[in-house]
């Protein structure tokens, strides 16, 4: 997923509407449980929104399903990494003049099973609209939590 600073920064509600394009439109139907890995940045990841966003998407029946962990920092290494450190390098000395130059570049660096790049312009969501209205609060801390399990059949929505 793309989107320019100008747009979208990198918090909560980007990550949030992220995953929920990619829940809307490149799973397939017939997927009821999702797995999600994420680092344990509490900005990006370890939030309300994220659950929220996963709590929507079992309500709207696109999963039965979401266990979401976090990796422990220091201990963990996602395969993305290498992939975000390795666009890094190849976008050293490289004049980007537009865009759609910097979305190439990224479409190009893998040759087999190359990235597709998804640009996010208008398709951020505001979560903290959704987040108002949620009446039953859980005082669970979110930054003890090492896996998030949210199910249709349980009554809390995190076990």
């Amino acid at each position: 997923m793309f989107g320019t600073s100008l747009l979208g920064k990198r918090g909560s509600d980007e990550i949030s509407s992220c995953l929920q394009h990619y829940f809307e439109h490149f799973v397939i139907s017939d997927v009821k449980d999702m797995i999600l890995f994420s680092d344990n940045c509490g900005v990006q990841n370890k939030n309300i929104h994220i659950v929220l966003t996963c709590l929507s998407s079992i309500h709207e029946k696109i999963f039965d399903e979401i266990e979401h962990y976090f990796m422990i920092a220091g201990h963990s290494y996602l395969p993305c990494y290498r992939n975000f450190g390795n666009i890094e390098i190849e976008l050293r000395g490289v004049e980007l003049f537009s865009e759609p130059n910097y979305c190439d570049i990224i479409k190009e660096y893998r040759r087999r099973s190359p990235f597709m790049v998804v640009n996010m312009r208008n398709n951020f969501l505001d979560i903290e609209v959704f987040q108002s209205s949620v009446t039953n609060k859980s005082e669970g801390k979110f930054k003890n939590g090492r896996i998030f399990c949210i199910q249709t059949h349980t009554n809390r929505g995190l076990r």
